[in-house]
């Protein structure tokens, strides 16, 4: 029973610890320009962590900057890294229709 309650413990402090660590991590949203496009690029960091830290640009799915991308940037923030998930369709765009995401993708097939 004593192993069981310090088992519980011990896990009680991981959490805790993994919980404070991913409190610090911010995002925001980043605008940029391709062209005369406005692109809505989304930075994740956590800003507890001071100085030069490694950075992981991250590429969305053909759906969009949506929440996959989103909470992938935000846990390799929370890892110590810069996570950016850019914006390949500009203005921040994203769906849940296939069709639509086909024809968001189009645009780069031919390209």
């Amino acid at each position: 029973m004593t192993a069981r309650i310090i088992g519980l413990a011990a896990f009680a402090a991981i959490l805790v610890v993994t919980q404070g660590a991913y409190a610090a991590v911010k995002t925001e949203t980043v605008e940029y320009k391709d062209g005369d496009t406005v692109c809505k690029g989304y930075l994740a960091y956590d800003d507890a962590v001071k100085g030069a830290r490694p950075a992981v640009v991250l590429v969305h799915e053909w759906w969009g900057l949506g929440p996959n991308v989103k909470k992938n940037a935000e846990r390799l923030a929370a890892m110590g890294y810069v996570g950016f998930a850019l914006d390949m369709y500009g203005g921040a765009l994203y769906t849940d229709d296939v069709k639509e995401a086909g024809k968001n993708a189009s645009v780069f097939k031919g390209d």
